[in-house]
């Protein structure tokens, strides 16, 4: 796969797990594709060459409550 194409699937699968978390039924559904959402956006940023702790909250934990 090409890195273009990398790119293109994350920044895909980005907004699919986002879309699902908001239409989920429960927050364990919610949570959980809110975290593989996570881990798309950090490869995004892998493969744009920003280091790991440049990508973390500084905010903290998204509470859903």
């Amino acid at each position: 796969m090409f890195k273009a194409d990398d790119r293109n699937h994350h920044r895909e699968r980005v907004r699919a797990e986002l879309d699902m978390a908001y239409r989920a039924d429960s927050r364990a559904a919610a949570d959980a594709h809110l975290r593989l959402s996570a881990l798309h956006m950090h490869r995004l940023a892998e493969l744009d060459g920003v280091r790991a702790d440049q990508t973390r909250s500084r905010t903290g934990p998204l509470d859903l409550s």
